[in-house]
């Protein structure tokens, strides 16, 4: 079985803070892991990716030796972050629950968990329904460098390799303009970026110039990311060239005075 897609809906637009005040959209928190599918079998836990193939990355063993005690014909639909496996959706139980809505298919999700046990390293997504709790869900994500949240509507139906309208991501960017100090590094098609730390450049990262048009060094370009980890871009993606403004203006303290910002990663 393939994973259901995200659709994704800009950070901070009307529709955004819609669906956030909405009871029938329940909020969750995006986690930047290994988007993953449980399939238990008599040979024990099956991995498999988003496209329904065989996971080829590291899998939590604890978790595997706990799911391993489970009756064939579960698929459980998560995300591996680091030693822990976060499940948010049950589309296979014994039977086929795709027709099922969300709401219905958590509820399922949660007796199974509870008659598993959630463990140090298996965890049912956490999940916030009423505008109060969205959105200290989404203050403490901003805060604690989640990748974004997510939002689902619980009528919402299972849609195997689809996107689906009714589970929508949102992720969190920031904007910051940066010096670009190389082109084509690796032979890649990417720039370097960097900015002003008092009097010498350094450098914050790189990102892909692939459909940007032309870039060269000592360009400042526009760029959206994530969040800084030790002064280092996470996820960095080139929104323009700044034309209007000089390098010497791209210092460091950008990265402490970010904003949000609304356009998609």
């Amino acid at each position: 079985m393939k994973a259901m897609l995200a659709t994704e809906v800009t950070f901070g637009t009307d529709k955004m803070q819609g669906l956030m005040k909405d009871v029938h959209w329940i909020c969750e928190p995006k986690y930047d892991g290994i988007r993953s599918l449980v399939h238990t079998s008599t040979e024990g836990p099956r991995w498999r990716n988003r496209n329904d193939e065989e996971l080829l990355k590291a899998t939590p063993t604890e978790v595997t030796e706990q799911l391993a005690s489970l009756p064939p014909g579960l698929i459980l639909d998560g995300e591996i972050v680091g030693a822990r496996y976060y499940v948010f959706d049950l589309p296979y139980f014994g039977t086929d629950l795709s027709k099922m809505s969300f709401y219905r298919r958590r509820m399922v999700l949660h007796e199974v968990l509870g008659i598993i046990r959630e463990s140090e390293h298996l965890r049912l997504s956490e999940a916030a329904t009423y505008a109060a709790t969205k959105a200290d869900m989404l203050q403490r994500g901003r805060h604690e460098h989640w990748e974004g949240v997510m939002l689902k509507h619980r009528l919402g139906m299972y849609l195997p390799g689809a996107r689906s309208s009714k589970m929508v991501k949102v992720k969190f960017t920031k904007r910051v303009d940066c010096v670009v100090t190389e082109v084509g590094r690796g032979g890649k098609e990417n720039a370097v970026l960097a900015l002003w730390d008092g009097p010498k450049l350094v450098e914050v990262g790189k990102c892909s110039l692939a459909g940007k048009g032309s870039v060269s060094e000592g360009n400042v370009i526009e760029v959206h990311y994530l969040h800084a980890n030790n002064k280092r871009l996470v996820q960095p993606r080139m929104i323009r060239v700044r034309f209007d403004k000089a390098p010497q203006f791209c210092n460091i303290q950008q990265l402490d005075n970010a904003h949000a910002v609304t356009e998609p990663l």
